[in-house]
């Protein structure tokens, strides 16, 4: 856009920027700096997020003023590039079956099989009885060197992390920080923030949590803030 000739990009986020700062939007709940923290200072310098200001509702009151086409339209909870497919069938068309085991993860009994590890998340709930076990089974841990998924209750202790370890860490500001750094976290979107303290060891940086966070899926973004400021954020290794 700059090459263009143009100053500004605006964007339907919701979020709001000021100084290049990310900031969180005024509709917590449709708060979309989750999916923006990659971007840099530099970046947001040239951004605009006219919906930042406003709640969900307000935009719909707008939308019908001005007689917009998505005045009443359902919102899209799916991939929103490729429509309302579910998530399996959109990986199907890009992955192939790997097929493997499923086995308990305490007794190591085998309950069926799977069709590929990327087709499964951490704490997915899968149907599947065990003998050993009348509760719901969850995905506990896959085991890329077998291509083995275990499960087992959702209270595994395996299900349960308090030190998550990150990779790719970015800054928003392009300057990483003196740590320890006092923030809240969001292990993904929609999530309520949670206090967290983020550490380093041997130029690795860790996110320690006060209490221990459930079902945290590696490839997945751990997103920092301070009050309504998102710092960056980082993925989960």
């Amino acid at each position: 856009a700059k090459v263009e000739g143009f100053d500004f990009l605006a964007t339907g986020h919701y979020a709001t920027t000021k100084n290049g700062e990310l900031l969180t939007a005024k509709d917590t709940h449709k708060d979309q700096t989750y999916f923006l923290h990659q971007l840099s200072k530099e970046q947001l310098s040239h951004t605009l997020f006219p919906l930042g200001p406003y709640t969900k509702p307000q935009v719909r009151v707008l939308a019908k003023k001005f007689k917009l086409p998505t005045a009443t339209r359902a919102e899209s909870m799916g991939i929103c590039f490729v429509g309302e497919v579910p998530m399996k069938d959109f990986l199907e068309k890009k992955i192939k079956h790997t097929p493997g085991l499923i086995k308990d993860i305490e007794t190591k009994e085998i309950l069926g099989n799977h069709d590929g590890l990327a087709f499964y998340t951490i704490g997915q709930r899968h149907n599947l009885n065990s003998k050993n076990r009348a509760e719901p089974l969850h995905v506990v841990k896959k085991e890329v060197k077998t291509n083995t998924i275990f499960v087992g209750p959702k209270n595994s202790p395996g299900l349960f992390q308090s030190e998550i370890k990150l990779t790719k860490v970015h800054w928003i500001s392009g300057q990483s920080p003196q740590f320890p750094v006092k923030c809240r976290v969001r292990l993904r979107h929609g999530q309520e923030l949670r206090p967290a303290t983020l550490i380093q060891k041997n130029k690795q940086v860790y996110l320690t949590v006060t209490k221990p966070e459930w079902a945290v899926a590696p490839g997945q973004f751990a997103v920092f803030y301070q009050n309504t400021h998102c710092l960056g954020g980082g993925i989960i290794a």
